[in-house]
Formats: C-alpha cells, sequence, structure tokens
C-alpha cells in the first residue's frame, strides 16, 4: 500500500490526513454491478421511450379520431343544409301544386277542392266546392309543352279535367275568372258555393221571387216553396233539372242575364257562351250550384286539349254596391279593343208608342196629329216586310203607314225598325244568302240549318261570319237612309238559335249570338239600338224592353214583379230599361184604375211604352196621363243628370243602392231609387189604394204635383201612405 503525500495531512480537520485506499487492479464485482446497473438504467431508458413513443402513438390516434369526428359532423351539417333545401324547394312545388292562391284572399286548397275568397281584412266572403264530380283523381300543375314550363294557376286532374283562374290585376284587382275543360268522356263541371246567411239577388226561375231570392229550393229533384207571410202551405213540383237558358224550339220569354249578387260583397256570373243548369238550396247546405250543360262525348289526350264547358267570374267588394262597380268594370274589359261609333242614348222624355197591327194605324194617327199624345219613337209593325228577309217594306202596308211617318217626323217623332236575322224560304234574299254560306250551317256542317220561328221555315243570319253580317248590315243601312221612313232607331228581335247548329267562327255556341250580333250593330250602325230580350252580356248602351206582366195575387191585379225585373237588369248592366205596357192590351177589359196603377211607376223608368186602349179616348184619362207627362219633365231633367254624371250606375237603384249594409233596404222589392235623390213606392195593385212604405236615413219630401202641399219625413222609418183625391203619386225627393 502506497501512501499519499499528504497523509500527514489528513487527520487534521480539513480530512487531509485521511487515508484513502486507490485498489490498482479492477474489482470484477464491482464491474459486473456496474454493467447491471448500466443494463438496468438502459432497459429503464428503453422503457420509457418505448412508453413514450406509445404516448405518441396513443395522441396520434385520437387525433384522427378527432379528425374523423369533426369530418362526420361537417358532412352531417352539409347534408342537413341539403336536406333543408330539398324540403323546402319540395314543399314550395307542394304547396303550388294542392292549391292556386291570390295573396291570402283567393285559395283554393286541390286536396279538398275548397275554395275561400276572403277581404283584405281576412274576413271570409265566400265558400265554395268546386270539381264536385272530380273523385280521388291524382292531379298537378298544368304542363305547357309549347313553353317547356308549368302554367301558372293551372290544375290537371289525369284524364278527366282542366281548371285554370285568372285574376284581373290589370283591371280591377277584384275579380278571378274560372274556366274548366273536360277530357273524360261524361265529365261535367259542376261548381257549388254556401250561401250561408247572406242576401242573394238574381233570377232564378220563372214567377219565383228573387229580390231577394227566398222561399224557394231548386234543384234536379224537385222545386219546394215554402211558407212565408203570403203563403200559408207547401207545394211542391217535381222537375229533372232546372236548365238556366231555354231549349230549342222553346222560346225565351224572359231577360235572362246570368249575374247573382250576394249582400257580403260578391258577385257571380256566368260568361254568355256556356249553356248551364242551376241548383239553388236554402235549407240544409244553402248551397247555390252551377253545372255545364255541355258533356265530353269521348275521351280527349292532354295533346287534344280539353272541351270548353264552363267560364265564369266571381267579383269581390266591400257591399253590393262596390262588387257592382267591380263587375261591370271587369265585364267591359272584354270588349275593350273593340272600335264603337259614338252615338248618345239617353232617357226618353214622351212615351213610345207602338203599331200592334194595322188597327192601331189610324187611332195614332188621330191622338198625334192633334196633339192628345206625344211620342219619342213610335214603333212600326214587326211583320213590315212581305217575307221575313226581304228587308223591304211590304207595300201595301207602307202605303197605310205613309201619313203616320209624316206625322211624327213633324211631331219630332222617330220610327223604330223592327228588324230580325231570320230569313224564310222564300223571301227575297234567301238564295243570295245560301250561295255565299252567311247562315248557320247544320250539325255535320254539311248545309244550311233551316230554323223555325214564328211559324215559319228558314235560316238564320252567321253572326261571327263578317262577309255576312256586313251583307245584312249594308241592307239595313239603306233603309236607315230613306229619310221618308223616318227611321231613328231598330229594334232587335230575339231568335233562339238551335244548340247543334255549327258558326263560321268555330269557338262560338249558340248563346253568342245575341250578343255578338247586338254588338255589331251598335259598332256599325249610328242609331239607337232597343233589345227585344236581354242574354248575357252587351258591352254597350241600348235600350231593353221589359214586359210588365199583370199578375193575380188575392183578388186583385197586380204589377209585382215588375219592380224586381227592373232592379236585376240594373245591377247586370242594362240601365235603359222600357216599361212595356203590351201586356195590358191583351187583356180583354182594362179598368181605368189598373192603367192609373200601371203609369206610377211607369213614368219613372227612362222609357216606357204606351199600348193603344180603349180608354186613351176617354177626356179624363188624358188629363191624368197630361199630368204625370209635364212632372215626368222634372223626372227626365234629373234622371238625364244623373246619366251624365254616372252612365256606368243603374238609373233606376234598389232600396239598398245608398247605404248596402241596410239590412231592412236588402229585403225590400216594391220600392226603388231613380239615382240617388228620387225615392218611389207605387201602388202596385188594384184595387189597393194604399200601402206601407219604408222611409231610409235622412229627410225626405213628397213629390208636388200641381199646388199639393208636400210633406216632410225623417228616416229610417216605416209609414202608410194612400193614393186618394188630389195625390196622384207617392213619390219623394231627398232635402240636403
Amino acid at each position: 500500500m502506497f501512501r499519499s503525500r499528504n497523509d500527514g495531512e489528513k487527520g487534521t480537520a480539513g480530512g487531509r490526513n485521511k487515508d484513502v485506499n486507490i485498489p490498482l487492479v479492477r474489482d470484477r464485482d464491482s464491474d459486473e454491478a456496474a454493467a447491471i446497473k448500466r443494463k438496468t438504467s438502459s432497459a429503464r431508458e428503453s422503457t420509457a421511450e418505448v412508453e413514450s413513443r406509445d404516448e405518441e402513438a396513443v395522441q396520434a390516434q385520437e387525433n384522427k379520431r378527432r379528425k374523423r369526428r369533426i369530418m362526420k359532423i361537417a358532412v352531417y351539417v352539409m347534408f342537413g343544409i341539403i336536406a333543408l333545401g330539398v324540403f323546402a324547394i319540395w314543399l314550395f312545388h307542394k304547396d303550388s301544386v294542392e292549391s292556386i292562391r291570390f295573396n291570402a284572399n283567393f285559395v283554393f286548397t286541390v286536396k279538398v277542392q275548397t275554395l275561400e275568397i276572403k277581404t283584405d281584412d281576412q274576413e271570409g266572403l265566400l265558400y265554395g266546392e268546386l270539381g264536385r264530380n272530380i273523385k280521388a283523381a291524382p292531379f298537378s300543375s298544368c304542363w305547357d309543352a309549347d313553353a317547356k314550363a308549368y302554367e301558372p294557376n293551372c290544375l290537371y286532374w289525369k284524364h278527366k279535367a282542366y281548371l285554370r283562374v285568372s285574376h284581373d290585376d290589370n283591371v280591377t284587382g277584384s275579380c278571378y275568372t274560372l274556366s274548366w275543360q273536360g277530357l273524360q268522356s261524361g265529365f261535367i263541371a259542376e261548381d257549388c258555393f254556401y250561401l250561408q246567411q247572406y242576401n242573394w239577388y238574381g233570377y232564378l226561375l220563372p214567377d219565383e221571387e228573387f229580390w231577394p231570392i227566398q222561399g224557394i229550393q231548386v234543384g234536379k229533384h224537385g222545386i219546394i216553396y215554402e211558407a212565408g207571410a203570403a203563403i200559408v202551405h207547401l207545394t211542391t213540383i217535381q222537375i229533372d233539372e232546372v236548365p238556366y237558358y231555354s231549349r230549342y224550339p222553346e222560346q225565351q220569354q224572359v231577360n235572362l242575364v246570368p249575374t247573382w249578387f250576394g249582400s257580403q260583397g260578391i258577385a257571380i256570373f256566368v260568361h254568355s257562351s256556356y249553356p248551364f243548369t242551376i241548383s239553388w238550396n236554402n235549407t240544409e247546405k244553402r248551397q247555390f250550384c252551377i253545372t255545364s250543360e255541355l258533356e265530353v262525348l269521348e275521351d280527349r289526350t292532354e295533346e287534344e286539349g280539353g272541351v270548353d264547358q264552363l267560364s265564369y267570374t266571381i267579383c269581390k267588394g266591400k257591399d253590393l254596391k262596390d262588387v257592382y262597380y267591380n263587375a261591370q268594370k271587369h265585364r267591359h274589359s272584354w270588349e275593350a279593343e273593340l272600335k264603337k261609333t259614338p252615338h248618345t242614348i239617353e232617357p226618353l222624355l214622351w212615351p213610345l208608342h207602338a203599331v200592334m197591327s194595322r188597327d192601331d194605324i189610324v187611332p195614332l194617327f188621330a191622338a198625334l196629329r192633334s196633339n192628345r199624345s206625344r211620342c219619342s219613337f213610335l214603333l212600326l209593325p214587326e211583320e213590315w216586310e212581305t217575307r221575313f228577309g226581304d228587308m223591304q217594306f211590304d207595300q201595301l202596308l207602307l202605303q197605310e203607314l205613309r201619313g203616320l211617318m209624316s206625322v211624327t217626323k213633324e211631331t219630332g217623332c222617330g220610327c223604330v225598325l223592327p228588324i230580325s236575322t231570320f230569313f224564310t224560304f222564300n223571301s227575297r234574299l234567301f238564295e243570295e244568302g245560301i250561295e255565299n254560306g252567311y247562315f248557320l250551317r247544320d250539325e255535320l256542317n254539311l248545309v244550311t240549318k233551316m230554323v223555325r220561328w214564328r211559324d215559319r221555315e228558314g235560316a238564320v243570319l252567321d253572326a261571327t261570319n263578317p262577309e255576312a253580317v256586313h251583307w245584312y248590315l249594308d241592307r239595313v243601312k239603306l233603309l236607315l237612309q230613306n229619310s221618308s221612313y223616318n227611321i231613328n232607331a231598330l229594334k232587335l228581335l230575339h231568335i233562339d238559335v238551335p244548340r247543334d247548329a255549327n258558326f263560321y267562327d268555330g269557338n262560338m255556341t249558340f248563346l253568342d249570338y245575341s250578343r255578338l250580333f247586338y254588338r255589331d250593330a251598335s259598332a256599325l250602325l249610328n242609331v239607337t239600338l232597343i233589345l227585344e230580350q236581354a242574354t248575357g252580356f252587351v258591352s254597350e248602351p241600348v235600350f231593353v224592353s221589359l214586359r210588365t206582366e199583370i199578375n193575380d195575387v188575392h183578388d186583385a191585379q197586380c204589377f209585382n214583379d215588375t219592380i224586381p225585373w227592373a232592379l236585376n237588369l240594373g245591377i247586370s248592366g242594362y240601365p235603359l230599361i222600357i216599361a212595356d205596357g203590351s201586356e195590358l192590351q191583351k187583356l180583354p177589359d182594362v179598368s181605368v184604375q189598373l192603367f192609373q196603377r200601371w203609369l206610377q211607376f211607369a213614368i219613372f223608368f227612362p222609357a216606357f211604352e204606351i199600348p193603344n186602349l180603349p180608354l186613351l179616348n176617354n177626356p179624363d184619362v188624358v188629363a191624368y196621363m197630361n199630368t204625370l207627362l209635364n212632372f215626368r219633365r222634372e223626372i227626365i231633367s234629373y234622371m238625364k243628370k244623373q246619366w251624365t254624371l254616372e252612365n256606368e250606375a243603374p238609373i233606376l237603384r234598389s232600396m239598398w243602392w245608398r247605404n248596402p249594409m241596410d239590412s231592412t233596404a236588402q229585403l225590400i222589392s216594391d220600392q226603388f231609387f231613380v239615382g240617388d235623390e228620387l225615392l218611389v213606392a207605387p201602388i202596385l195593385c188594384h184595387p189597393a189604394s194604399e200601402r206601407t212604405i219604408y222611409v231610409p236615413p235622412g229627410k225626405w219630401e213628397t213629390v208636388r204635383l200641381d199646388n199639393n202641399k208636400t210633406l216632410i219625413f225623417d228616416g229610417p222609418k216605416t209609414v202608410r201612405a194612400s193614393v186618394f183625391g188630389a195625390r196622384l203619386l207617392i213619390a219623394f225627393w231627398a232635402k240636403k
């Protein structure tokens, strides 16, 4: 052992003298221990590295899983957005297919086939069921093959029918036109509307009340007249159907304008081209149904197109008066592009007289010559030709009429020439019309259609053929140009055209005939026109005759239908109404009192036709009539002023016109306004001499005849009035 140099110092405090043993040879055990230690340390280090690598791998796996989850969520969100978009598109498409709507005011829900029309405030006005003959058929929007797009506001029921709806945005914004076309053999369009609690106005059947429509059930199984104030029992009449228009060879007997108004502010009118039946039920379901009479005869494809079956318009307004104006604007838009010859037509001061037969010529001549009677127009005999279609006067009749024509010219009374488009087979112009194809053709479109009219056989002018119309009207002009005839007006006689007749224009039906001829005559002839019967709608102002029928009511003779008919014509677009008293001439004996009752309301009409009665030779009757005619000067002055200011409004107006929401006025059918300021409440029966009168809100003063004292009433109230002594009329002027 070696000792260090500093061994001596190791014992000191600094430890310098401490012995240190330093082996000269390595210890084997130490090496092994060190090796083991190194191995252990290395193992520990390897384990740590492994654990570190494992942790890194786990972290990497977690990161991958997290990314996958994020990607899945992103995919789900993306698909969710796509699904929402697809659903929105489907929902929009589904809604557009399953309903037709214009804002929220018009909604037709296809699945349940219900229609709802509302006000701007979302109050319900009309509810209906459309296409009642369509049962469980698949439907879709109409595909327009030419445009390669879906047709807006059009529905297609597979192999059955089309329904198109249009909205008059550019005219009134308040009218909707619905048009049906059938595809399936036997299909018939039928739409029904709930009447609810409202009052409805419009013609249904002859001899039944329609102002308003009440106490009647009309349908395919019969008519039931319900008990009312004047009826104490029920009567049932069984019928198979209720066609609105007569069927040839039956002749139309009344003015037919297919329009109905509801007191909630609804108007429904059927276009003139479509024959239809109606049903009306004011019990149980209370529905009004319109059913087409045009049936699909054989199945048709989409390429062939459907058969036109029914077209009608629904207008809405704030009330009855408002919807009337909306309906008028819509109807005038049908022929807005028609060029018209300007002609002034206005109410007539003096009455019309008619030559009903040759026996009337001498009395009329004497009355006009002696100034016992005055006239605005003299109606010439309807059979002024030798044969219908000669278009020239029968020479023998003309000789008898010469004196009468001359005196009318002297007294300022023009002549009215009745004309028809009927040509008897032996008439002067029949062969010419045949050769040129100017007449209606038969159902196979092979030969001229022969028609029976007024017990004669002949042909009817084709009013859809422009060349034929000009050929006919040129001959009418020759008659107008002959000053010796003094013809200032034409009366267009009504002809019922067979339904199976073929027209030059294949799109027209028998119901278009009168409208087209009236339109062309109005445009090409600068004269006053008078219609024997109104059929459908005419845009030009024309006079229309209203025969004042006499009815037996509780042992009295009454004109109780006249005012409802006049009011109905007024809101249907015919303001210039002639009170035609020719029915009086058919009675075996007309009393002075009955004639006075007729005069007491007739003088308030825009025109009136006095029948040729023996009692007109009675000086007292003539004096009475002249008193009323003098008062008519005041009426006509006021009436012309109203006509100038409001030529779109009726002249004779319903009691609800001033206040459409007046529930009492809505039920009155035996009073009327002339304009807004003259109230008329005539006694319509003989021998009655008094009646109850509804005086509307405001101050009203009785009319003054001669030096009669007037009375003033404050409305609203109900009063009793009588016609006796000097008081000849029951009428009131509004006081401001």
